[in-house]
């Protein structure tokens, strides 16, 4: 088994995942688009929640083929392209309201949509769809989900992070606003994979 990664924290944490399961696992720090394996390396290869991160996706999807066996199966886990859409919107109402211009995350980049993208490398690719929803009752839980990403979203972000009170505060409006009126603040989701058997 082994774990590819950029970033050297997120191997640091495989390491010590392993570790704690008893499990060997290689770990190298590289670019998808240019994978450390010989050819036909793997019987499985998965990129989860990571391919709208890569510059050159269709690159990367050739990388990962070529290091699967004849025989193997591919998994790669994404979001559908209208996936919280709901706070997305919410997001970009509150930035604009106060005067900043909110911008799309990276996982944009590469959704469900992308079948065909996949299926350059992965002619037999098909794909499953779980489509679901977070349902807030109160505001403080969405507010720190959206704390944790989205509130960053926004072009020319202040450098002392002055924006995260603004629009944190509109938010937290917003949404006792929507539980007020609807019951509940709710965020329809969509995630899911490709699945290719070469």
């Amino acid at each position: 088994m082994a774990a590819c990664d950029l970033s050297a924290g997120m191997l640091r944490d495989v390491a010590a995942q392993a570790a704690a399961l008893a499990t060997p696992i290689a770990a190298a720090q590289a670019d998808t688009e240019a994978l450390p394996f010989r050819d036909a390396a793997f019987d499985r290869v998965m990129a989860n929640h990571m391919l709208y991160h890569v510059a050159d996706r269709a690159l990367a999807l050739r990388e990962l083929r070529r290091v699967l066996r004849p025989g193997g199966r591919a998994v790669f886990a994404t979001n559908g392209a209208r996936n919280l859409e709901r706070q997305d919107e919410l997001h970009a109402a509150t930035a604009r309201e106060h005067g900043f211009t909110p911008v799309r995350a990276d996982a944009s980049r590469f959704t469900l949509d992308d079948i065909e993208l996949v299926r350059e490398a992965f002619p037999a690719a098909r794909m499953i769809e779980r489509r679901d929803a977070l349902v807030f009752t109160e505001a403080a839980p969405a507010l720190r989900y959206y704390a944790s990403y989205l509130v960053d979203s926004i072009e020319s972000r202040p450098a002392d992070g002055s924006h995260r009170t603004l629009l944190l505060a509109s938010m937290e409006q917003r949404i006792n606003e929507i539980i007020a009126r609807e019951g509940a603040y709710r965020v329809p989701k969509s995630a899911g994979c490709f699945v290719a058997d070469v």
